[in-house]
């Protein structure tokens, strides 16, 4: 008996922490809305949430991807997009301009690849009756890292004396 209740705890226990990982990890969406900025006369984009901007445990979101769009004014927004990681993406965004009617009226796409930590700008021509705009994120990927023939080389040591350490364990002791 007691052995079937320190079974079926042993499972319960199991399956938590199981779920509770799965919940910790998220995959993020492909595309989402970055930045939105104003209001028409019938309400202003609609803004359900910024892409990644949902947290996990009240912690700050972890997305590498962020944006702003600002009306500079004489016919100008200025669109942002900014990798706060430490790794390389290649994005793929578009400014959507509205009226105050929220009629789409210019889309502009852009494709930009971003180096850790940097944050590039882009001065976009308004439609004359833009009101406001929507910085909307199409796509994204991380650029893997190539490793060095020196890191290559570290690796392949490592993993020769763990199959060493290994066939050990294999052969009779003596």
């Amino acid at each position: 008996m007691k052995r079937i209740l320190l079974l079926a705890s042993l499972i319960l226990f199991s399956n938590f922490i199981n779920t509770y990982a799965e919940e910790q990890v998220r995959e993020l969406p492909k595309s989402g809305l970055l930045a939105g900025s104003g209001s028409g006369a019938f309400g202003g984009t609609e803004i359900d949430g910024v892409w990644g901007d949902d947290s996990i445990d009240g912690k700050e979101s972890s997305a590498p991807i962020g944006g702003s769009v600002s009306n500079l004014g004489k016919g100008n927004w200025l669109a942002r997009v900014t990798n706060s990681s430490e790794d390389k993406y290649r994005v793929s965004v578009v400014v959507e301009q509205f009226s105050n009617a929220n009629k789409k009226l210019k889309s502009t796409p852009m494709t930009l690849t971003l180096k850790a930590g940097e944050t590039v700008e882009r001065k976009i021509k308004a439609s004359q009756s833009t009101a406001h705009c929507k910085l909307q994120l199409r796509n994204w990927k991380k650029y893997e890292k190539k490793k060095s023939s020196e890191e290559l080389n570290a690796e392949i040591s490592k993993k020769e004396e763990e199959l060493r350490a290994l066939k050990e364990q294999l052969s009779p002791t003596k």
